[in-house]
């Protein structure tokens, strides 16, 4: 479906925001065009399955069993998105960009690990039309239509759609400029191996982006949630009726592998496999922290 027609599917079908949004895939890189970045000769890509573009780098254990069942939990995941998580979301996804300086990139090429759709490209990222864009996650993971209607140029910018592990990365020795992992190292079963990979691809000078959630109690979150909304408020009944769309649509509300206290031990980790650690912040206001660190 080209834009216009994207488009004109999209004016015919109002909806409302609890209603499922409709899925489309990304404009996606060849595999000829990935090629020159990533550790597989041309021979090993083609032994390895594609589907519209996407490249499947797991080990054959990863494409089955859990993890088909992991891929459909993901989809619906994405369905159930609302309005509440795009316009919630960009304020941080704004502040990192400024205080970091990594939003203002250009002529990079970027591994964005644990992706999610593949909107950082524009909704982070400030000359994305520069970039080479890299979109790396063990599911297929497809574009929700609020990013469509909010982002036209998801439509026309191509990016590299590659099913992997974080602790496996397909790309070649001192490859990208910059590795993104947003929200999603606290979800690997080994973190620290994702560190190294991603060391091992940076090249020199090349900047690691870090965020994830610091653990706070079942009663802290219930009295922030009470701080934040007057119960008789049109933002409580809203948080309920979010809640009960995620629920309806059986969307895990926690499933992190990893929980952390606090920056120290990641700052540790990062320093003894040889990055410079160049900010850490846990986001006053929120539990989100990022940390920014250098090859």
């Amino acid at each position: 479906m080209n834009e216009l027609d994207t488009y004109l599917n999209l004016i015919g079908k109002p909806r409302n925001v609890y209603e499922n949004a409709e899925l489309y895939p990304q404009r996606r890189l060849s595999i000829a065009e990935m090629q020159p970045f990533l550790q597989l000769s041309e021979a090993e890509s083609a032994d390895f399955p594609t589907a519209d573009g996407v490249l499947d780098c797991r080990a054959a254990e990863f494409r089955q069993g859990k993890w088909a069942q992991q891929n459909t939990k993901f989809l619906n995941y994405h369905k159930s998105l609302t309005p509440y998580t795009l316009l919630n979301g960009l304020p941080f996804n704004h502040y990192l960009g400024i205080k970091t300086g990594i939003a203002f990139a250009e002529n990079k090429v970027v591994v964005d690990v644990g992706g999610g759709t593949g909107q950082t490209l524009v909704n982070f990222f400030r000359r994305p039309e520069t970039l080479t864009y890299f979109l790396v996650d063990p599911n297929v993971r497809l574009l929700h239509d609020q990013f469509i209607r909010v982002y036209p140029s998801l439509l026309t910018l191509k990016m590299g759609h590659i099913l992997a592990m974080g602790e496996a990365l397909p790309f070649k020795n001192e490859a990208a400029d910059i590795v993104l992992c947003f929200a999603a190292i606290d979800h690997m079963a080994d973190y620290r191996q994702f560190l190294k990979e991603a060391h091992r691809i940076l090249r020199g000078g090349g900047t690691l982006l870090v965020t994830g959630h610091i653990e706070v109690s079942v009663g802290s979150k219930t009295r922030k949630i009470w701080r934040q909304f007057n119960v008789f408020s049109p933002s409580f009944l809203e948080f309920i009726a979010r809640r009960w769309h995620q629920f309806r649509n059986r969307v895990a509300l926690d499933d992190h592998t990893v929980h952390f206290d606090s920056t120290a031990q990641l700052e540790k980790d990062l320093r003894d496999i040889g990055f410079h650690v160049e900010q850490a912040e846990v986001v006053a206001g929120s539990t989100t922290f990022f940390i920014s660190a250098t090859k």
